[in-house]
């Protein structure tokens, strides 16, 4: 992973540690860089040092996408799950299982410290800090 300055087009830094593809990278709202990976981990870096301050261990497959919220991120994996972690601790804080057959989530909406997730299925699940509560998937 590499930090480029826009204007001159240098290289400022490269984040080395993903031991695959890294597949995105965002700023958190504290001026980090979160990474995520076909390695199954997210990593989270000081931009100014260069390190590896953090790794989220969990996923048993390549992580898709993530969300962000202050404090936290929403972690979606090819295990068919989606994650909850503080990104002070790396603590995961809940594992959301979706059925594997046509339950790949649609629709992000991250409105209030919530996150509501659609799936193919019909499945919706909100997701928030303190909680997590998942409907039935519509008939």
């Amino acid at each position: 992973l590499r930090l480029w300055d826009l204007e001159s087009g240098e290289c400022l830094r490269v984040l080395e540690g993903h031991e695959e593809w890294v597949r995105g990278a965002v700023l958190t709202h504290d001026g980090k860089v979160l990474s995520w990976s076909e390695d199954n981990t997210l990593r989270l870096w000081d931009i100014e040092s260069g390190k590896c301050l953090r790794v989220f261990e969990g996923h048993e497959q390549p992580v898709r996408d993530v969300t962000l919220m202050p404090g936290f991120v929403f972690s979606l994996g090819d295990d068919w799950t989606i994650r909850l972690w503080n990104l002070g601790s790396g603590e995961c804080l809940h594992v959301a299982h979706l059925a594997s057959e046509g339950s790949s989530p649609l629709v992000y909406s991250l409105s209030e410290n919530r996150l509501v997730c659609g799936t193919q299925n019909g499945q919706m699940i909100i997701f928030s800090p303190e909680n997590v509560h998942f409907s039935d998937p519509m008939k």
